[in-house]
């Protein structure tokens, strides 16, 4: 057994080759690009609180402000835009200097290119949605239009899908993808023929985090029209929203499920699950929490400054972005060694 494990492994590394490219990465751009993503990171926070402060029509011109009083809404309002135009230059330098490294001798893993392509594009995009939104709500002369708020629905949730890409981009700048893969039984297994090998465990936590990222985004898409909505929040946006997280819930614990079930894996898999799970309960709570920030809003009208009533509604859609970025995580985690053994 011990040499069919032996053969098994050396064969699983025969396909990392290909991954071996990433070798020569420098540590300053692995460490730009980190950079990028906790910047994004905060910007979605930063963009929260304007929801959650009403400041989203403080200043009703785009680009170029009217007014220069950086105060109460214009100061949430004018802070969001300049930390996403600050995020959309270090993303087009990070997008530059990856399409630029091979010409310096540098070589990267092929799919980092496409996806620092793919987040310029984005942040591009989202900057537009973000302007579209302003003008569409100062041409109706109505913030609260159903177009206007469609706007900002997509515009929170590209948001997200963007961060998700530039963590994408870190991720295959990672000099540990070209570590070597563990193949053997858990030694904690009494049934070898039980435990699942690690080609069919690493399918069913991809399959999972799949699934799970599906239910993160079904209950993303819920809250931000939840928040969205005023006067608020809206009985059945708010048990739809509930029942959201239960199946968010259920996808974040099956991923876990999965990844405790095979030993090998827990180097790269079962530290994120752990986390992502008790990120899960952290969330419950902030959500409890934040139903009675939003209800001791007079009118459904929140304030536009910094209180409790504000910061614990942004606080839950920071960590609900978190789940989903460590799922994600997970995710590409599991696909890149499953196409490593695979090749």
């Amino acid at each position: 057994m011990s040499n069919s494990s032996s053969s098994s492994s050396a064969s699983a590394n025969e396909g990392l080759p290909s991954f071996a490219e990433v070798k020569s990465c420098p540590m300053w751009l692995r460490g730009f690009a980190w950079f990028v993503v906790l910047s994004t990171f905060f910007l979605i926070g930063v963009g929260g609180h304007v929801t959650s402060t009403d400041s989203g029509d403080a200043v009703p011109t785009w680009p170029l402000p009217l007014t220069a009083e950086m105060e109460g809404g214009v100061l949430f309002e004018l802070g969001h835009r300049q930390v996403a135009g600050f995020v959309g230059i270090i993303t087009g330098l990070l997008f530059l200097t990856i399409m630029a490294a091979r010409s310096f001798g540098i070589q990267l893993h092929p799919k980092a290119r496409r996806l620092a392509t793919i987040s310029f594009i984005l942040v591009i995009v989202q900057a537009g949605l973000g302007g579209a939104r302003v003008l569409l709500a100062e041409h109706l002369d109505d913030p609260e239009s159903l177009g206007v708020t469609a706007f900002a629905v997509v515009h929170t949730l590209l948001g997200q899908t963007f961060l998700c890409f530039t963590l994408a981009v870190a991720f295959y700048l990672r000099p540990s993808l070209n570590s070597p893969l563990p193949t053997e039984i858990s030694s904690g297994t009494s049934n070898e023929e039980e435990a699942p090998d690690l080609l069919t465990s690493l399918k069913d936590i991809s399959r999972s985090a799949n699934l799970a990222m599906g239910f993160i985004f079904i209950q993303l898409f819920l809250g931000a029209i939840l928040r969205l909505t005023r006067p608020g929040p809206v009985p059945l946006l708010l048990l739809l929203h509930i029942l959201g997280a239960l199946l968010a819930t259920h996808g974040v614990f099956a991923v876990l499920f999965r990844a405790l079930r095979y030993r090998p894996v827990s180097q790269f898999i079962q530290r994120p699950a752990f986390f992502a799970a008790g990120l899960i309960g952290v969330q419950l709570i902030i959500g409890f929490v934040a139903y009675f920030a939003v209800a001791a809003l007079e009118g459904g009208n929140a304030e536009a400054e910094i209180t409790w009533k504000t910061v614990i509604p942004t606080l839950h859609l920071t960590v609900g972005t978190l789940i989903l970025v460590t799922i994600f995580w997970i995710h590409l985690a599991a696909k890149t060694r499953l196409r490593s053994l695979e090749s």
